[in-house]
């Protein structure tokens, strides 16, 4: 909280009159999965229907669609209102630096997302606990996920320097992540089919978050071990380079814009 504008970043959104539709636009599509995912669980669990390592998958799946749902939104007007509203410019006259006001808004408009992690605990706990998983599989399940929080909040910041509109922003944020996502699947069903393999996997695919969870799925069948790490790793060290990437570029361009 000694950074000025997490403090304020914080205070605004708590605050807001104007956040308190964004709130409910998000947690109550939220909050329903949730029960329909809680319930889906209890009766498997009643029923002895559902393996556990399922229930595991499952929940880390849904969480990933969710983060594509709910990060790029946190994100994408962080700066993109500053500048709709003109107080970009005053904030880069004072004695801020880069680092404070990139850094202050993205850990602030991120703390709703733990919130929601946190909820889907008994799922992990209870599943990684009756299966008796690896810990390669519970390592590299939050690896990507938090991975994947990382990038999509940082690609939304960026698009949200990068455009002054808002609606331009968020269309830009959400289309990148659906470009990691849906996108991937839709090339790589493109490129086989262009190249006559319809079998064969192309690298286009490594880049996918859902298709690492996949093979992360499949550890522990034969000759998929390695490969599941190998991909799990990968995937982890391209989206947190991807991601300092861009908040060093915007870092950078905020330096020379900034007064001496």
């Amino acid at each position: 909280m000694g950074n000025p504008v997490l403090a304020k970043e914080i205070r605004t959104r708590f605050r807001s009159r104007k956040a308190r539709g964004i709130k409910l636009a998000i947690g109550i599509p939220a909050a329903v999965v949730i029960a329909i995912s809680y319930w889906w669980l209890i009766a498997g669990m009643l029923e002895m229907r559902s393996p556990d390592e399922e229930i595991w998958f499952f929940a880390a799946f849904l969480q990933l669609t969710l983060l594509c749902f709910i990060t790029p939104g946190l994100l994408s007007n962080a700066i993109s209102q500053e500048k709709e509203q003109r107080t970009w410019g005053l904030l880069l006259v004072t004695r801020l630096t880069p680092w404070q006001i990139l850094s202050g808004k993205l850990v602030a408009r991120l703390l709703p997302i733990p919130i929601l992690m946190a909820m889907f605990v008994p799922f992990m706990a209870y599943s990684a606990a009756k299966a008796n998983l690896s810990a390669w599989v519970v390592v590299g399940t939050y690896l990507i996920l938090f991975s994947c929080i990382f990038l999509f909040g940082v690609q939304a910041l960026f698009w949200s320097w990068l455009l002054r509109k808002t609606s331009v922003a968020t269309a830009a944020a959400y289309g990148s992540v659906f470009f990691l996502t849906v996108g991937t699947s839709i090339l790589e069903d493109l490129v086989k089919t262009a190249g006559g393999s319809p079998g064969d996997e192309t690298p286009i695919l490594w880049f996918n978050p859902f298709y690492a969870l996949v093979k992360l799925s499949e550890l522990g069948e034969a000759h998929s071990g390695h490969a599941a790490i190998w991909l799990m790793a990968f995937i982890t060290a391209v989206y947190i380079s991807v991601s300092w990437i861009l908040l060093a570029v915007m870092k950078g361009r905020l330096e020379k814009v900034q007064p001496e």
